[in-house]
């Protein structure tokens, strides 16, 4: 099968799994190889397949992002599915899952007139809040305030996801689950630096080996049954929270698969294609 393995520009110096994959690919019997989303060249109905794997500037380029998909997706098939993809790029999926009583951590979503009111309701509670733009990734547009804090927030970044910061994250971090056709491949821990609540490795977190527990398996394969179709790689992104595992994320669409430290799961996926 000819796969192209879709990335962005600033991927290159982000991305150390997709050579892993790319290895892993060929390894398989596939011809695979890099094309950017936004690469005017590119054939997409020259290629098999595009596994869609490290579009890491998609939330900054939502406007363009989006529309490509939609076009794009009608001249090649992809993994995961177009209407994946699209159901996901929008945290507005954890206000659905949250509604049919899945463990996530709370959320609201505001505009940018409803954003003093919905902290100032988590600040009453006694919790800070976090807020960040409902398209994002890697912590881009991520804010934690303080009771009090000034609401400093770009505007064109509106709608904001809004929740309560869980506090073990400075801690323990987030748990992340990775589920290679549906099944578990292995369980990431990221931890943030001392005095950080972003786990991204960029911003000073670590990564480490982690067999998840039952609990936190359970609740990631409940999540995973809402979603819409069989998506062939996921990431669940848990939190532990008032005696339980809480959903932060479900990432069906970009998400770092942590090959450079479980580098046979690469061979994984690309035996499920």
């Amino acid at each position: 099968m000819k796969i192209a393995v879709v990335t962005s520009a600033n991927a290159a110096a982000l991305s150390a799994d997709d050579p892993i994959l790319l290895a892993a690919l060929e390894r398989a019997g596939h011809q695979a190889f890099h094309w950017r989303w936004d690469d005017e060249q590119a054939d997409w109905e020259s290629v098999d397949l595009a596994l869609v794997r490290s579009t890491w500037d998609y939330f900054e380029r939502a406007a363009e992002f989006i529309p490509w998909l939609t076009r794009t997706s009608s001249r090649v098939r992809f993994a995961n599915a177009a209407n994946i993809l699209q159901w996901n790029l929008d945290k507005h999926y954890l206000l659905e899952l949250q509604e049919q009583g899945l463990p996530v951590v709370p959320t609201a979503i505001a505009n940018h007139a409803q954003l003093a009111a919905a902290v100032d309701a988590l600040w009453q509670a006694g919790h800070s809040a976090i807020v960040k733009p409902v398209i994002s990734g890697g912590a881009w547009g991520l804010h934690h305030l303080q009771a009090g804090a000034s609401l400093q927030v770009d505007p064109r970044q509106a709608p904001y996801l809004v929740q309560p910061f869980v506090p073990s994250i400075a801690d323990a971090g987030e748990l992340s689950l990775i589920l290679l056709g549906g099944e578990l491949s292995h369980g990431i821990r990221k931890i943030p630096r001392a005095g950080d609540i972003r786990v991204q490795k960029e911003h000073g977190g670590r990564y480490q080996r982690e067999v998840p527990d039952a609990q936190a398996l359970q609740t990631a394969k409940a999540i995973l049954a809402a979603c819409p179709g069989q998506p062939l790689y996921a990431r669940a992104d848990l939190v532990e929270r008032e005696g339980r595992y809480e959903l932060m994320e479900m990432e069906l669409l970009e998400p770092e698969l942590f090959f450079t430290i479980v580098p046979e799961a690469a061979d994984r996926l690309a035996a499920l294609l």
